[in-house]
């Protein structure tokens, strides 16, 4: 006899005895399933995208505008059927209070960043739905007194129903400006905002199209770099999702005049992103097909202020993450390392694999990720699903492990 039919034997049995007994307990019927609710309709449209050479038809692709007149409407009625269905069980407000007492409790402080002289950091208040930045001014920034926690961005006061979130957000390293990513109902095309760190107001600069995009601010501060998605007249139809391109926008000056810095002609689906060195004096440009290997270039200034695209890391058969160290390259790569090690090179040896040597062999464990603080490594690594933080030193000494509270894993 299977588990289930054992407790139905036994629920039998109970109930019998119940009314052998004459108690006056009667069996209880069970309980009846709610009738299926008539679904507000969903038609299907006739959108198909070519992929690999196939044909992917995509039949509720209209659901994605969030604000055309179709899906407002559908949206409202799916609610509508959502609240008639769970306003209907009478203990539900009593289990609401409860369940919100417990899940409106603060989060604890996020992991910290310093950058533009200041420590930045997340933290969600309780009752709150989204979490609130905030900074405060780094002590070793020589601002003497100025140490005391001020509300940066609050993004649970953009909108009533709490649903305007932000992605990311970028200070400036002279520590005037943050950039920050502010999307709508989740959706993935965000929009990038300047507000201003010293009147503590919003500038009237709005940048669009920023689906999975990337920011790097200038190492001056007089402006920053951009990955976008194109204008939609400028590609083939059907295609304003892909063509990625890199831009420079300097500040004060007009979108419509940013310098187009790299991404034409290049493959419809690569990915191309900006990032900053952990020292703040370099900015990259890194390019690749998805789940492919990555390249690698510098964005330097010529002597008539143009941008150039420099190759640092080409053609190189394998994942890497790159970053500087002093006069040096760090990488991170799965060359001949399925589970990763940590090479440095010289500029003149980075764009050879040959000439690249070891700081952390390949181990057991996979190597995570890298970090650069201080003038030395930290690698995160991972075995048995258990974490280990290591310090790299540039002696060849051997890296040293942190200790960490429990086993487990990290992140950050």
């Amino acid at each position: 006899m299977n588990q289930l039919a054992r407790l139905m034997f036994a629920a039998a049995l109970v109930s019998t005895a119940a009314v052998a007994r004459g108690d006056g307990a009667a069996p209880v019927a069970p309980p009846v399933a709610p009738s299926r609710p008539a679904y507000p309709p969903t038609p299907k449209g006739d959108v198909t995208y070519e992929m690999h050479g196939e044909a992917i038809a995509d039949p509720y692709r209209w659901l994605e505008d969030s604000d055309a007149k179709d899906v407002v409407t559908w949206d409202v009625a799916q609610r509508a059927l959502l609240r008639a269905r769970l306003d209907a069980f009478p203990e539900r407000a009593a289990w609401k209070v409860k369940i919100d007492a417990e899940l409106d409790l603060p989060s604890p402080r996020g992991l910290p960043r310093f950058e533009g002289g200041r420590e930045w950091w997340m933290e969600r208040p309780a009752g709150a739905n989204l979490g609130v930045l905030h900074a405060k001014n780094d002590v070793g920034s020589g601002d003497v007194g100025s140490g005391e926690a001020k509300v940066i961005l609050d993004p649970n006061s953009w909108t009533k129903d709490g649903t305007a979130g932000m992605r990311g957000w970028h200070p400036s390293p002279d520590g005037k400006w943050l950039a920050y990513f502010r999307d709508a109902k989740g959706d993935e095309r965000s929009t990038v905002f300047l507000h201003d760190l010293v009147t503590g107001k919003d500038d009237a600069f709005k940048l669009t199209r920023m689906k999975h995009a990337s920011f790097a601010w200038a190492p001056d501060s007089k402006g920053f770099f951009y990955s976008r998605q194109p204008d939609p007249e400028s590609v083939p139809g059907g295609e304003a999702e892909y063509h990625t391109r890199v831009h420079y926008h300097p500040m004060g000056g007009m979108i419509l005049d940013d310098e187009l810095i790299y991404g034409t002609g290049r493959p419809a689906i690569e990915s191309k992103y900006v990032f900053r060195s952990s020292d703040d004096r370099h900015v990259f440009l890194g390019r690749g097909m998805p789940y492919g290997p990555q390249d690698f270039f510098e964005i330097t200034t010529d002597a008539e202020g143009r941008h150039r695209v420099t190759p640092i890391l080409v053609g190189v058969p394998a994942q890497t993450n790159i970053d500087t160290l002093g006069d040096e390259f760090v990488l991170l790569t799965d060359l001949e390392a399925p589970r990763k090690r940590l090479m440095i090179a010289t500029r003149d040896e980075v764009g050879d694999p040959k000439k690249w040597r070891t700081l952390v062999p390949q181990g057991l464990g996979v190597i995570q990720e890298f970090s650069i603080a201080d003038g030395r490594v930290v690698i995160h690594v991972r075995e048995n699903v258990v974490s280990k933080l290591l310090v790299v030193p540039l002696d060849g000494t051997g890296p040293t492990e942190v200790p960490l509270a429990s086993e487990g894993t990290v992140g950050g």
